[in-house]
């Protein structure tokens, strides 16, 4: 196998205020804080193989790196948010263009596409996927929000979120206009990012709503999770508060996952090749839902999400889960290993 290097940037913001930071842990050593990276931690320190054929290159902080000319060695660029590590991004291509590795995978220039303003200029137009309208702003005041609102013809309920937050954080639901007042202080924030997102999240019979998680690797489509929630905005930690005492969900949940080769329709496999056709990634997620007519609603696609870490509940409850976390992680590495 070839050495890899894992190359680390910091957000924009921490690049233009000159913050990369360091924290001391709890067992003495210091890290540097790093965000809006693909999750790759444990793969990394856990797998003895990928760590003795790999290093780990923090942009920014580790100044002096030579790297190795020829085609002896690949990159991985785990650097994974367009919406807020452009820099990053940029500093990561020009490395790419400067120095003759074998592979790099999740080349910087296509995590770019993965910006979620991005999203409907390459994706719409595919067959059975429905995009949501995102709209990119900067925060002025609640009536030049409201204008920006009814200038895009997006209609309540509407989705404002921080641009280049993940995992739930700093989205909210506005009902109405009126309802805009009632952002929190850190959306009202003069100059903040946000982003204008249509709402296209429906409940079930039960009032439930669902997010399916898909992993690619290497071109290769694997299952990752069916979380259901009572909320809209479905989270990793409604696993337990809504599923934990609901067997018929957890079932649902582990039947989607064994099933999910032979319940894909066509239009369906499709749409998801298609999306890794235009994206080129290596590594890459998206969050989704499957409407009643089985098109492919779109959350997110980009290369930020948790392909690999799980926790199993307090009794294994999710132990039915673990097969395909595995899988994911299997192909992780010997995709790694491979090249």
């Amino acid at each position: 196998m070839h050495s890899t290097i894992f190359m680390l940037g910091p957000p924009d913001t921490a690049i233009k205020n000159n913050d990369l930071r360091m924290k001391r842990t709890e067992d003495g050593k210091y890290r540097v804080l790093i965000s809006n990276c693909t999750p790759f931690t444990s793969l990394l320190t856990q797998d003895k193989t990928i760590a003795r054929h790999s290093e780990t290159v923090v942009l920014g902080h580790h100044k002096r790196v030579r790297f190795p000319k020829g085609a002896a060695v690949n990159m991985f660029n785990l650097v994974s948010d367009a919406d807020s590590s452009m820099l990053s991004l940029r500093q990561i291509e020009t490395i790419c263009e400067r120095n003759g590795f074998k592979r790099v995978f999740n080349h910087p220039r296509n995590i770019q596409l993965t910006s979620r303003a991005n999203a409907r200029r390459v994706f719409s137009d595919i067959p059975g996927l429905v995009i949501p309208k995102t709209v990119a702003t900067t925060f002025s005041s609640i009536p030049n929000l409201a204008r920006d609102i009814t200038a895009h013809k997006l209609s309540y309920p509407l989705i404002i979120r921080c641009s280049g937050r993940h995992g739930g954080e700093a989205m909210y639901r506005v009902d109405s206009e009126e309802a805009l007042s009632e952002l929190p202080d850190d959306l009202k924030q003069e100059g903040t990012r946000l982003l204008l997102i249509e709402y296209l999240a429906r409940e079930d019979e039960r009032g439930l709503f669902h997010k399916i998680r898909i992993v690619f690797v290497d071109g290769e489509i694997y299952p990752r999770h069916c979380i259901f929630s009572d909320n809209w905005c479905v989270h990793a930690t409604d696993r337990e508060r809504v599923m934990l005492g609901d067997e018929q969900l957890r079932e649902k949940e582990q039947a989607f996952l064994q099933n999910f080769d032979n319940t894909l329709t066509a239009s369906q496999r499709q749409a998801l090749l298609t999306m890794q056709q235009r994206l080129g990634l290596d590594l890459w997620g998206m969050d989704c839902a499957i409407n009643d007519d089985g098109q492919i609603i779109l959350f997110e696609a980009n290369a930020c999400m948790n392909f690999h870490d799980q926790d199993y509940g307090p009794h294994n409850e999710f132990e039915y889960l673990k097969p395909f976390q595995q899988a994911v992680r299997r192909a992780i590495k010997k995709m790694i290993l491979r090249h």
